[in-house]
């Protein structure tokens, strides 16, 4: 058994305190609960093999209310869990109501890199 001083009770407190009010999500909670079984970079991966766009994060990103990354690997958590027609309907929402602030997509940069990078530029 293991003894606690005043000092680490209080401090125990006050991480749970602040963990209770901080503006964290589900979707971010889930993503900490699901940090064990997949890594971020598996997450993101699945994401983008499946074929979903920046675009289709910066979408899912409004509708979740989380930042675009975020969003991206929440959407990655679920198709990695079977979950993706949930995912694709989660998309269409979020079609009706938010479009990409930016209006590209990936397809775009690579056109715009392309035209950067072309001979006789500087």
């Amino acid at each position: 058994m293991t003894s606690t001083t005043p000092r680490t009770r209080m401090l125990g407190r006050v991480a749970a305190a602040f963990l209770a009010t901080s503006a964290m999500t589900g979707a971010s909670l889930s993503l900490v609960q699901a940090a064990y079984a997949y890594s971020q970079s598996q997450m993101e991966m699945a994401f983008w093999d499946a074929g979903y766009s920046y675009c289709d994060a910066e979408k899912l990103g409004q509708y979740w209310q989380m930042a675009t990354y975020d969003a991206k690997l929440n959407a990655g958590l679920k198709i990695l869990e079977g979950g993706q027609v949930y995912l694709d309907q989660a998309i269409q929402i979020a079609m009706q109501s938010y479009g990409c602030p930016n209006g590209f997509n990936f397809d775009d940069s690579t056109s715009l890199a392309a035209l950067w990078s072309a001979p006789g530029r500087s």
